[in-house]
């Protein structure tokens, strides 16, 4: 089960098992209070061989996101594929460090050694 960091982006991904590329692959996705994420049902691309995939939002503050993926015959989603079951995936929170938070971690350490550098020149006597 994929694991992701708050604000990090989500990737949805599902293969089917015949490599099928003329069908229409659709995700619902629920937070874990069961809330509904905007713009869900998101629609997944075929990107080859029976390969399709979006990334259709970045993680919310939340503990999981449940995804349920519906496999059609049509555009409209009207008709589903007799050839295909659909899946469920559970994308957990990873709480070691939140996505933007560790760039910002790494921006700071960037500082603080350009302020040491800087102060390391500062004391350096002058020779001549």
């Amino acid at each position: 089960m994929p694991r992701i960091r708050v604000g990090d982006q989500a990737i949805l991904n599902m293969w089917l098992h015949d490599e099928a590329t003329n069908k229409y692959v659709r995700a619902h996705c629920r937070n874990a209070a069961g809330t509904v994420l905007s713009g869900s049902p998101f629609t997944l691309s075929h990107i080859a061989r029976g390969h399709y995939q979006a990334k259709p939002f970045t993680m919310p503050l939340s503990q999981e996101i449940e995804v349920i993926y519906e496999v059609y015959n049509d555009a409209g989603f009207t008709t589903p594929s007799p050839d295909h079951l659909g899946a469920f995936e559970l994308i957990e929170l990873d709480q070691s460090a939140s996505g933007s938070g560790s760039t910002q971690v790494i921006e700071v350490e960037a500082t603080i050694d350009a302020n040491e550098v800087d102060l390391e020149a500062e004391v350096q006597p002058d020779v001549e």
